[in-house]
């Protein structure tokens, strides 16, 4: 490779090889009347001639990026090799603040999420009734409700209500009404916890006090 120095009319004034580029090596100036000057030595490297140098790379150094932003920095020479570099710049105050309130209602509504999903799973649990065990949760209370409404207070004769074994099971309108009593009393404290754990995740005011509320 060859390094072409131009004057300031266009007119290469040196040509000078890389092949074995010395990291210290002197840049030609030229003034305007194209006679070469004092050289100047390259302690620095402008943008146009970072491609001249092999630069040695390193790691990207760890930081805090809730605080701070990090790019690739100009090069610097470190015992004769041109080094990569890294730059941190700190995130204002305002946008640190506007990221946590985001970050800290992200976590809120997944936390949310995680209390709900376990008073469903808590709630659908078969109840155990009349010898055998019967589909529980809120769309089988749902039902139930609706069949004791339009029932008018008596099944017909034969009424049946399946198991979780999909197999019909007699039953009289008490009966009906007592496996409602059994949901609906093992629901409402599920219930009430469910809302109790949702209230303390909304008035959590960081990620981990979010986090250690658990079902």
């Amino acid at each position: 490779m060859r390094l072409f120095t131009y004057a300031p009319n266009g007119i290469p004034q040196q040509v000078t090889d890389l092949w074995s580029f010395p990291w210290d090596i002197a840049r030609s100036v030229y003034p305007a009347n194209g006679l070469p000057a004092d050289p100047a030595v390259w302690e620095s490297l402008d943008v146009s001639e970072l491609s001249l140098f092999t630069v040695t790379p390193t790691v990207q150094q760890s930081f805090d990026g809730t605080k701070n932003t990090i790019a690739e920095a100009s090069p610097i020479l470190i015992n004769g090799n041109w080094t990569q570099t890294w730059a941190l710049t700190p995130i204002p105050a305002a946008t640190i603040a506007a990221n946590q309130s985001v970050a800290l209602s992200q976590a809120q509504a997944i936390q949310s999420n995680l209390i709900q999903q376990a008073y469903n799973s808590a709630i659908s649990t078969p109840i155990a009734y009349m010898g055998t065990s019967f589909p529980a949760g809120a769309a089988i209370q749902t039902l139930i409700t609706e069949v004791l409404t339009a029932s008018g207070g008596t099944l017909a004769s034969g009424f049946t209500w399946y198991d979780v074994n999909n197999v019909a099971q007699p039953i009289t309108y008490a009966q009906l009404q007592g496996l409602a009593s059994e949901m609906l009393n093992r629901a409402q404290p599920l219930f009430i916890k469910q809302e109790t754990l949702l209230s303390q995740i909304a008035a959590a005011t960081s990620i981990a006090a979010v986090q250690a509320i658990v079902w």
